[in-house]
């Protein structure tokens, strides 16, 4: 187990105790693509805009889409940590649409296409090789 950060660290042959260590398992922090960021910061100031239309608080906003009041702040931080059904639920609460005007009748309409268009595509796809085929002969 490979630690991060601690406070008190005791080592044991090649065991590490710590009240509060972190490994490097699932509980470190993720590093994001810089565009992956400026889009979540940008929904996150959208879902804000659209919440502050209707004169929702922040508690309001929760409370309708069942999520945390802290929750809703990291989303609207643009924190893109946050689970990807919670913003959608978020969004779809406040009325703001993702796809297209955001009704039911347009977003299944949107679905039936995507699906087509999967369906026009070839099932396979073959890797490419990783070095280039030496076919001079």
């Amino acid at each position: 187990m490979a630690i991060i950060k601690t406070s008190k660290t005791v080592l044991e042959g090649n065991r590490a105790r710590s009240t509060k260590a972190r490994s490097l398992d699932s509980t470190a922090s993720r590093a994001y693509l810089q565009s992956t960021q400026t889009m979540a910061s940008l929904l996150g100031q959208r879902i804000r805009i659209t919440r502050l239309r209707r004169r929702w608080s922040e508690t309001e906003a929760a409370e309708r889409a069942r999520i945390a009041r802290a929750t809703l702040q990291k989303i609207e931080r643009g924190e893109p940590s946050v689970a990807i059904g919670l913003v959608l639920e978020l969004c779809s609460v406040v009325g703001l649409g993702l796809f297209g005007s955001g009704s039911p009748a347009e977003t299944a309409d949107q679905l039936d296409r995507a699906r087509l268009e999967l369906l026009a595509l070839p099932r396979r796809i073959r890797a490419r090789p990783s070095q280039p085929v030496d076919d001079d002969f």
